[in-house]
């Protein structure tokens, strides 16, 4: 009878080990979609709670018809201050190398650019970009208008001081 108690014992064991396991991987798995159900949530809080997105501005960089080129070029003469400083350079920034990748883009022979400064009908200080043939005339059929930056403009004013060209 000791042998069959032994075996009772034994296989009674090994259900209950089965059945703590079981249960084990029950809690493990509530734990596991709670914390994932949790974690959702409060990415979801995190996400949408925060200050709204402000609205897009306007395209930095447009194509612009040779008639509004035109109109900004004048608008930027009537109000240009004469300037007896020598230009030693003129510093662009990202925009205005996108304005001169896509004319370029627009009329793959051109062999050169020109820009010119102006003011759009926003009051916004552009830069006009537009490629020119061997000769240096103009095509009149592709010119980009880039809203210039702070860090845009002749040198001097914009220069860099510590420049290894023109620093001091």
């Amino acid at each position: 009878m000791s042998y069959i108690y032994r075996e009772y014992v034994n296989v009674c064991f090994i259900l209950k080990i089965i059945a703590m396991k079981k249960t084990n991987f029950l809690w493990m798995s509530a734990a596991f979609v709670a914390g994932s159900v949790f974690g959702i949530a409060l990415l979801g809080l995190v996400s949408f709670s925060g200050p709204a997105t402000p609205p897009a501005a306007a395209p930095a960089i447009v194509k612009v018809d040779s008639a509004t080129a035109k109109s900004y070029y004048q608008n930027y003469i009537r109000t240009a201050q004469t300037s007896t400083t020598k230009v030693g350079g003129f510093a662009i920034d990202k925009d205005e190398l996108t304005a001169l990748t896509n004319v370029l883009a627009d009329y793959p022979t051109l062999s050169g650019f020109r820009i010119y400064l102006g003011i759009d009908g926003s009051g916004r200080k552009v830069v006009l970009v537009i490629g020119t043939n061997a000769i240096g005339t103009e095509n009149g059929k592709s010119v980009y208008s880039a809203v210039m930056g702070s860090h845009v403009g002749p040198c001097p004013p914009i220069c860099d001081v510590h420049s290894p060209i023109s620093g001091n």
